[in-house]
């Protein structure tokens, strides 16, 4: 398989595509106004904890964390409530993006519309990579 014959494969799934994604975060910004309801867990509730978990204690509090592919927002939103200040979620809905700044606009988290394999994103922020 060439990287063009992965590119095609990644690209035939509709959860590949931007139009899904501002589409399901349309919804969910309906859902957030109409029923207060904060979205799902993606990766459930017990892979969440562990990823949290080991951010809380991997990391001082004021460590700068990025979020690539934020979503709903989940992640950063509970690593704020464990008193974590310098937090960034990226994703390329804007509806999501949206939806983020609805929901968690009582913290100081930044999220920011990119596309990272598209846009120029920058930053004055520097962020260390953890590799298992």
């Amino acid at each position: 398989m060439t990287a063009n014959d992965n590119d095609e494969f990644i690209n035939e799934s509709e959860l590949g595509t931007k139009q899904f994604w501002d589409r399901f975060y349309d919804e969910e910004l309906i859902n957030f106004n109409d029923l207060g309801d904060s979205g799902e867990t993606w990766f459930g509730t017990r892979n969440t904890r562990k990823i949290i978990d080991w951010v809380n204690e991997n990391h001082v509090k004021n460590d700068a964390i990025c979020d690539i592919g934020c979503g709903n927002g989940y992640v950063l939103a509970q690593l704020a409530q464990r008193n974590f200040t310098n937090l960034y979620g990226l994703d390329y809905s804007e509806k999501a993006i949206e939806f983020c700044q609805k929901q968690y606009n009582q913290f100081n988290i930044h999220f920011n519309v990119v596309d990272i394999l598209n846009d120029n994103f920058q930053n004055d922020q520097k962020f260390r990579c953890h590799h298992r």
